[in-house]
C-alpha cells in the first residue's frame, strides 16, 4: 500500500515540481509576446488579428505587411517612451515641481506623442500623388523636429553636466556684476563718488594754496619794493640837503630858520617812509586775507565732505541691500533648474562649436528616426496595404451602393404616395353626387361602429378592473386569515382545515375569473 499510494504520489509530485516552473515561464513569455505585439499593432493603427492571420497553410498570409506594420508600431512606440522620458526629465529639474509630478506629467506627454504618432501614421497614404506626399511630409518633418527636440534635450543636458554647471556659475557671476552696477546707478553711488573725489581734489588744491602766498602778491610786493626803491633815493637825496645842514646847525648854534629847513626834510623822509611800511604792511595784510579765505573755504569743503559722506554711506546701505535681494534671486534663478539650464544650454551651443555640433548631430539622427516611420509608410507599399486600400475602396462602394438604394426607396416611396393621392384625387373627382352620398353615409356607418366598438371596450375594462380589485381583496382576506391562523394558538389545531379552504378558495377565484375574461 505505501508503494502503492506514496511512491505514484511523490513521482507526480516531482514531475508537477519539474514541469511547473518551465510552463509559468512559457506562459509569462506567451502573454508578454502576446501583449508587445497588440501594442505595436495598436500603435500602427492596424487590426492585431489581421496582422496575425493565417492560410490553409498555416502562414502568415500578410508576412511582408505584417513585419512593416509591427516595425512602425515598435517605432511609435520607442518614441512615445523617449519623449515621456524627456519631458519627465526637464519638469524633474524644475524647482516647484515634484518628482511625481514630474512622473505624471512624463507619462501624460508619452500618451500625447503616441497618439501624436498614431495619427501622424493613420494619416498617410502611400497611394497619394506626388505633390500630396511633399506636402504631408513637409508638415510631419516640422512636428517630427519638435518631437526629436523634446527627447535629445535631456541627454544633451546629461551628457554635458559639468560644463553646464559651469557655464551657469558664469551667468549667474555676470548677473551680480551687473546688479552691482545697476544698483549704484540706482542709488547714484557714481555721481556722489564723483562729487566726493572732485571735493577731494578741492581740498588738496586748498592745502597746497593755503602753504604758499597768493598768487597776485608779487604785485604788492613790487609796489613795495618800488616805493623803498625811491625811498632809498629820496632818503640819499635828503641826507645829502641834510648834512651841510647840520653841519651849519652845530656851527652857528641855535638858528630856527635852520632847525624849520632840518625839520621839514626829516619830516618829508618820514612821510616817504611811512608810506613804504604801509606797502609793506598791504603785502602782510593780503596775505592774511587770502589765508582767511582760503581757510574758510576749506571749512566749508570740509562740511560738505562730511555731509557727502553721510549721503554716501546712506547710498551704500541702499545699495547693499538692493544687491543683497537680488543676490538671493540669482542665486535661486541659478538652482531653478530647468530655466537656468536651459539659458547655459543656449549660451554653450552658440559660443561652443564643438557643442553646438554635437547638438545638431543627435538632432539630425533622432529627426532621421522620427522620419524612418513617416518614409516606410509612404514610399513601401505590401501586400497588406493593397488588402487596406482595396477593402477601404470596398467599403465607400458599398457605403455608396446603400446610400443610393435607400435614396432610391425614399424616391419610391414618394412616387408611391404620390401616385396614390393622385389617384384618390381623381377618383374623388369623378365620383356622382349618389356615389359620394353613399360614400359619406358608409364613412358615418364605420365612425358610428367604431364609436360602438370603444364604448363597449371601456365597459369592458371597467368591469374587468371592477373584478380585478374585488379578486385583490378576497386575496388580501385570505392571506390575512392564513396570517392569523398561524399567529393564533386555538386556530392552529385547525390549521390543515383553513389551508385547505383557502387553496380551494384561490382555485374557485382563478376559475371564475379565467371564465370571465375568456380564457
Amino acid at each position: 500500500m505505501m508503494n502503492l499510494f506514496g511512491g505514484n504520489s511523490r513521482s507526480k509530485l516531482t514531475a508537477e515540481s519539474q514541469s511547473t516552473p518551465i510552463n509559468w515561464w512559457q506562459r509569462l513569455s506567451s502573454a508578454l509576446k502576446n501583449t508587445l505585439a497588440r501594442l505595436f499593432a495598436l500603435s500602427a493603427a492596424v487590426d492585431y488579428e489581421l496582422l496575425e492571420a493565417r492560410d490553409e497553410q498555416g502562414l502568415f498570409q500578410f508576412p511582408r505587411g505584417r513585419q512593416k506594420y509591427y516595425g512602425l508600431g515598435s517605432l511609435v512606440v520607442f518614441f512615445a517612451v523617449f519623449s515621456a522620458y524627456g519631458m519627465g526629465h526637464m519638469l524633474a529639474s524644475m524647482s516647484q515641481i515634484s518628482t511625481a509630478g514630474a512622473v505624471i506629467a512624463g507619462l501624460i506627454w508619452g500618451l500625447f506623442q503616441w497618439s501624436l504618432e498614431r495619427q501622424i501614421l493613420i494619416s498617410i497614404r502611400s497611394d497619394d500623388a506626388v505633390w500630396r506626399k511633399v506636402f504631408g511630409l513637409s508638415w510631419r518633418a516640422g512636428l517630427a523636429f519638435m518631437s526629436a527636440s523634446v527627447m535629445v534635450y535631456p541627454f544633451f543636458v546629461e551628457s554635458n553636466r559639468a560644463e553646464i554647471d559651469v557655464k551657469v556659475g558664469e551667468i549667474s557671476q555676470q548677473r551680480m556684476l551687473n546688479a552691482k552696477e545697476n544698483t549704484e546707478r540706482i542709488v547714484n553711488l557714481p555721481r556722489l563718488r564723483q562729487e566726493q573725489d572732485q571735493q577731494q581734489q578741492s581740498l588738496q588744491r586748498l592745502e597746497i594754496a593755503m602753504a604758499q602766498e597768493p598768487p597776485d602778491i608779487l604785485s604788492y610786493r613790487q609796489i613795495a619794493r618800488q616805493c623803498w626803491s625811491r625811498f632809498k633815493v629820496e632818503d640819499e637825496k635828503l641826507s645829502r640837503q641834510l648834512r651841510p645842514l647840520r653841519l651849519q646847525r652845530e656851527g652857528k648854534g641855535v638858528d630856527l630858520t635852520l632847525d624849520a629847513r632840518i625839520s621839514g626834510l626829516e619830516q618829508k623822509r618820514e612821510a616817504a617812509k611811512s608810506i613804504c611800511s604801509a606797502s609793506d604792511v598791504a603785502v602782510n595784510r593780503h596775505i592774511s586775507e587770502w589765508r582767511k579765505l582760503k581757510q574758510q573755504e576749506h571749512l566749508t569743503i570740509t562740511l560738505e565732505q562730511k555731509q557727502l559722506r553721510q549721503q554716501l554711506q546712506i547710498a551704500s546701505d541702499r545699495q547693499q541691500a538692493l544687491v543683497t535681494n537680488l543676490d538671493s534671486k540669482i542665486d535661486l534663478a541659478s538652482r531653478s533648474g530647468f530655466a537656468a539650464d536651459f539659458l547655459a544650454v543656449a549660451s554653450l551651443v552658440t559660443k561652443d562649436k564643438y557643442r553646438r555640433l554635437q547638438l545638431i548631430w543627435w538632432l539630425t539622427w533622432f529627426v532621421a528616426i522620427e522620419l524612418v516611420a513617416i518614409l516606410i509608410k509612404f514610399g513601401t507599399k505590401t501586400e497588406l496595404d493593397t488588402y487596406l486600400l482595396l477593402s477601404e475602396k470596398k467599403f465607400v462602394l458599398d457605403a455608396e451602393q446603400e446610400y443610393r438604394l435607400w435614396q432610391e426607396q425614399q424616391n419610391t416611396s414618394y412616387l408611391r404616395d404620390f401616385s396614390q393621392q393622385q389617384a384618390e384625387q381623381a377618383a374623388w373627382r369623378n365620383q356622382t353626387p349618389d356615389s359620394a352620398s353613399e360614400l359619406i353615409a358608409l364613412e358615418v356607418s364605420l365612425a358610428r361602429e367604431n364609436t360602438k366598438h370603444i364604448l363597449k371596450s371601456k365597459a369592458d375594462l371597467a368591469m374587468a378592473r371592477s373584478l380585478l380589485e374585488a379578486g385583490i381583496d378576497e386575496l388580501k382576506l385570505i392571506s390575512e386569515l392564513k396570517s392569523r391562523a398561524g399567529h393564533d394558538v386555538k386556530m392552529q389545531s385547525s390549521g390543515t382545515l383553513i389551508d385547505q379552504m383557502c387553496e380551494r378558495a384561490q382555485q374557485e377565484l382563478h376559475a371564475r375569473y379565467m371564465k370571465a375574461f375568456g380564457y
